[in-house]
């Protein structure tokens, strides 16, 4: 349906960066839906400014997606009439050792304890639900060289793509039992404007390091291995345009592959991201290291012709997502403003 057609839209993990970039951009297409933010913690300054111009047709609620009695009694008071739920445990390797649960407990019994509480409100008609291209994992047989589709195969390799792979599941079963609207997007590597160092975020990506080395001229150290690797990235705000064409897509499951659908070389990334580059051996103190032998699986490329027949979206080309970007980080530089 329309997205105005919605009063009231929720969205779990509103002060991320890409949820957040996607209720600004659901704010301006329309002016119809409520937008109802919840996340564990409060806005920061950022997103503050952000929401800024929409303000009174926000509001914010602090929410724990592992509290499903509060989740309960939230929704029955809120009952909003579509989610995207893109709650998530930011995936930092370190985390596995110290504090594994919260990937499960978020992704997996989190899910399902926000769709339950939502069934118990008895409004909902639509679901997106924010997956990953994680859920791919590492290569194993049958991974193809090539793009990868939807299907599979799939590998998680540990505990935040498993998460999000069986956070997808369960989803996917929810749907299928109560008859909910449901579509699923897996991002693949988000980069843009709203990424920045949060209590939630500590890795930034690629894309990331290189504007910081443009709007401040500090060089950027990358490692010579790094020149051949590859990755798939899309501007977040392509990825949101995508899921608001999900959210606004009736009978659309996917699951869909929001990506920009091909092998990008970091090489190329430099090119359009011309900051001072430092060359360095691998195992010498850098900020951009990659293994340019990871080449498919989670490590590889995307294909995005299902989301494109079904919806009618595709991304912007990439010389046209950066250079958004650093104009958006020309605005912003305090946001790399790291040393």
């Amino acid at each position: 349906m329309p997205l105005s057609d919605y009063r009231t839209v929720a969205v779990t993990g509103s002060n991320g960066f890409v949820m957040s970039v996607l209720i600004q951009r659901l704010l301006q297409q329309s002016d119809g839906p409520r937008v109802l933010c919840l996340d564990i913690f409060p806005p920061d300054e950022m997103a503050m400014k952000l929401f800024a111009p929409f303000r009174e047709r926000l509001s914010f609620h602090t929410a724990d997606v592992r509290d499903p009695a509060a989740l309960k009694a939230l929704f029955a008071e809120l009952k909003p009439e579509a989610l995207v739920h893109g709650a998530s445990y930011t995936h930092v390797p370190a985390w596995e050792f110290t504090a594994p649960h919260p990937f499960i407990d978020v992704s997996v019994s989190g899910t399902l304890n926000v769709y339950e509480a939502l069934r118990a409100a008895g409004s909902v008609r639509k679901i997106v639900h924010v997956g990953s291209i994680a859920s791919y994992g590492r290569p194993g047989p049958g991974t193809p060289e090539g793009l990868q589709d939807e299907d599979g195969p799939f590998y998680p390799d540990d505990y935040y793509s498993i998460g999000k792979y069986a956070g997808e599941l369960v989803a996917r079963r929810f749907a299928e039992l109560h008859r909910i609207d449901l579509s699923v997007v897996r991002y693949s590597k988000v980069f843009g404007p709203m990424e920045r160092p949060t209590g939630a975020r500590k890795t930034m990506h690629v894309p990331f390091h290189l504007a910081a080395g443009v709007i401040h001229g500090r060089p950027v150290r990358v490692t010579r291995r790094t020149r051949e690797a590859v990755g798939d990235w899309i501007n977040v705000e392509d990825a949101a345009d995508a899921t608001l064409a999900a959210l606004g897509g009736a009978g659309a499951p996917g699951p869909y592959n929001v990506s920009t659908g091909r092998k990008i070389s970091v090489s190329e990334l430099i090119t359009l991201m011309p900051a001072p580059v430092v060359w360095v051996d691998q195992g010498e103190e850098a900020d951009i290291d990659m293994d340019p032998t990871l080449r498919s699986g989670h490590y590889g490329a995307f294909s995005n012709e299902r989301i494109g027949r079904a919806l009618g979206w595709k991304p912007r080309q990439l010389a046209c997502q950066v250079a958004g970007y650093l104009e958006w980080a020309a605005q912003n530089p305090a946001v790399f403003d790291l040393r």
